[in-house]
């Protein structure tokens, strides 16, 4: 009878072994990218989170930018700050309640026109709806703005839904309310 080759009987001798063996390295090599996917992922959520967050600061700087937002910003601070309430009046315009507190204000009355009014309001649901849809930093927007919308809204709530009965517009400034629902279930309201 006539023996095998050399290396056919090393194949059949190691052949378990080094099957044994190649099994390893593909395990090793699965968990290693399995790792190094994990990683990578890790790295573009921390990417994102700063993205996130860096566009969060961007756009609560445009209260500060822009000059209409600003001013309708300053005078909803001092409106708050007074304790009134803006609803609207038969022409439509905002209408301030307790006008007479206003007038012992250092600087006067503020001014909140029809226009300065809807231009904040408008930023505010623009901020709602990035959060909506999750482009924005929930914790930081909290921080930075959540106590000043969540005031901003209840000062103008009568005027949103006179506007939204005027208008017929069931939706109006609706993300901006739900975020301020939310912020309202917020355990650390701001």
């Amino acid at each position: 009878m006539k023996r095998a080759p050399y290396i056919v009987r090393f194949l059949n001798t190691y052949g378990p072994v080094f099957q044994t063996v190649s099994l390893i390295l593909v395990v090793v090599a699965l968990l290693y990218s399995h790792r190094e996917t994990s990683l990578l992922k890790a790295q573009l959520e921390d990417g994102r989170t700063a993205n996130k967050r860096a566009y969060t600061f961007d756009l609560l700087s445009d209260l500060s930018e822009n000059s209409a937002i600003a001013d309708a910003n300053y005078a909803m601070v001092r409106l708050i700050n007074a304790g009134v309430r803006v609803g609207v009046d038969e022409s439509g315009n905002p209408r301030i309640s307790n006008t007479d507190e206003l007038s012992d204000l250092p600087g006067g009355p503020p001014v909140l026109d029809d226009r300065n009014l809807v231009a904040l309001l408008n930023f505010y649901e623009l901020i709602a709806t990035a959060y909506a849809h999750g482009a924005i930093d929930h914790d930081l927007l909290l921080e930075v703005r959540g106590g000043p919308m969540r005031r901003a809204h209840e000062l103008c709530s009568e005027y949103i839904e006179e506007k939204r009965k005027i208008l017929d517009a069931p939706f109006l400034y609706s993300n901006f309310s739900a975020l301020v629902e939310e912020i309202e279930r917020s355990p650390d309201r701001r």
